[in-house]
């Protein structure tokens, strides 16, 4: 425990507080250091959720005026808003490895989504994936998945991001940082009213060291 004199950054101070905070006397003072705690690493699902809120709460500004109407009728609209609504009712389907919507009900109707190919560029401790379709661009987002086991099978716990689809005919996500050793990597895309793509092809890469 601390010892101090005065105020928390006493010159007289020694000790530590909390196993957070260190005072050492030295011949000019005192010095106060605060000690780093390292930070596990996001679980697979986490990374997962977290790519999933990040889109959905970026395409909310991009609803037309239908699907946003559509928002009030969801379940929690009436206690907390059609935002909160949309957000809560998408973020559970994802929990089930279920598509989002941006209408609700989800009707899973239309065209299937575009399929989408995929190619690796490797750089320092990352690697630059690039996502390409052919027009007409019907996606409304695409969901990279990445491994270090070849031939994995796609799912939410292997899911690091959630992109976007304008209608652009390529798109790109830098996956960084990553350890020095292969990465398997798959794309698929989804549309408005939650249709899915098959899967890419499984490409591979490694980041420079």
């Amino acid at each position: 425990m601390a010892t101090t004199r005065g105020p928390m950054n006493s010159l007289r101070a020694s000790g530590s507080i909390g196993d957070a905070i260190n005072y050492t006397p030295t011949k000019r003072g005192t010095s106060i250091r605060k000690k780093r705690r390292t930070q596990p690493a996001p679980s697979g699902h986490q990374v997962a959720t977290q790519a999933m809120m990040r889109f959905l709460q970026n395409a909310w500004r991009s609803l037309t005026n239908d699907q946003l109407n559509s928002w009030p009728n969801a379940p929690g609209a009436s206690v907390a808003s059609a935002y909160h609504a949309y957000l809560s009712y998408n973020m559970a389907r994802w929990a089930t490895f279920n598509l989002p919507s941006a209408a609700y009900p989800a009707n899973l109707t239309g065209p299937a989504a575009t399929f989408g190919g995929l190619s690796l560029f490797p750089r320092p401790r990352s690697i630059l994936a690039q996502i390409s379709a052919a027009p007409p661009v019907e996606n409304w987002g695409w969901i990279l998945h990445r491994s270090t086991t070849a031939g994995f099978t796609p799912g939410r716990e292997n899911a690091i991001a959630v992109i976007p689809a304008p209608n652009q005919i390529l798109l790109y996500h830098l996956d960084t940082p990553l350890p020095f050793c292969p990465h398997y990597y798959r794309v698929m895309g989804f549309t408005f009213t939650a249709r899915f793509s098959n899967y890419s092809a499984q490409k591979t890469a490694t980041p420079l060291d």
